[in-house]
């Protein structure tokens, strides 16, 4: 219910649960870059900077999501979590999140995608987390 209350809420902001301040604080904040070629490539007087987000332990930002789901579905008494996933990132970051909270979590990869990306195949995966398993469906 917490996840749903936030989406129609009409306050500006929403205070971020201590508890996932916590797990954010493990790869948060990420290292801001200045990208000087490319502002030289773009010959722009402009200053530009991008966030690194690969530093989370899933390699994305999927984190910065899939943590708060787990922790309010927790809340709400969930004891598992299902999801699919396409190259693997968003099923990595569930994943995470889930042992993160001790809930059980299942992340269905199509069949297509789990058998042409080496990188993304689930024993290959960088997350194994207890509890989770991986299923291939095509």
């Amino acid at each position: 219910m917490g996840i749903i209350l936030q989406e129609v809420s009409q306050e500006p902001t929403i205070e971020i649960p201590d508890q996932v301040r916590d797990i954010y604080r493990l790869w948060r904040p990420s290292p801001l870059y200045w990208a000087r070629r490319l502002e030289q490539a773009l010959d722009t007087p402009a200053h530009i900077y991008y966030k690194y987000e690969g530093v989370s332990p899933a390699g994305s930002h999927k984190p910065n999501t899939a943590v708060a789901q787990a922790y309010y579905n927790k809340q709400e008494g969930a004891k598992r979590l299902t999801t699919e996933t396409g190259a693997g990132q968003w099923g990595t970051a569930l994943a995470l999140a889930c042992s993160m909270f001790d809930l059980e979590c299942t992340v269905f990869m199509v069949k297509p995608i789990s058998s042409t990306e080496s990188n993304c195949r689930a024993p290959r995966l960088p997350v194994r987390a207890p509890g989770c398993s991986w299923r291939v469906r095509g």
